[in-house]
């Protein structure tokens, strides 16, 4: 492998990395919109917390979870004669998420929430603990007792 070989693996391994860093968030993301689907509140908030913001309309809840990310990874490079090249970044993400009578029918993902080749992967750090949750009960609630 000559020297120029070497130079172009070299930039493309420092370009591809955070990228998959940020394509890892991405799925995390995803798969947290499909975790969420069905679950009680209780479930909910046991694996979000409490909601940043909540509103009711009739059966209908409305819960907000917010969060910023300053993107600590990225790559900045010194290029001859271009100068500077950053692929870093930040954003943040609002998850929205309705209830019907108790149970999650509805997640979005708002905000500046995705990074270059990585949609919504700022919204991964809102979800990643109800991704690894056990099983929720998916809106069954228990008879009351005697």
């Amino acid at each position: 492998m000559t020297g120029r070989q070497l130079g172009s693996c070299v930039w493309l391994l420092a370009l591809l990395l955070p990228a998959s860093c940020g394509w890892q968030d991405s799925q995390t993301a995803e798969h947290g919109q499909q975790v969420i689907m069905g679950m009680s509140r209780p479930d909910l908030e046991a694996c979000l917390g409490v909601p940043d913001q909540h509103d009711s309309l009739g059966d209908t809840d409305i819960l907000t979870w917010n969060s910023t990310s300053t993107a600590a990874r990225g790559v900045s490079v010194g290029l001859p004669v271009l100068g500077d090249l950053s692929l870093s970044g930040g954003g943040s993400c609002h998850a929205v998420v309705r209830l019907e009578r108790g149970v999650v029918t509805e997640v979005r993902y708002t905000g500046e929430n995705g990074a270059p080749l990585a949609p919504q992967s700022y919204c991964a750090p809102i979800v990643r603990s109800c991704v690894a949750y056990p099983e929720p009960r998916r809106g069954a609630v228990p008879a009351p007792g005697p």
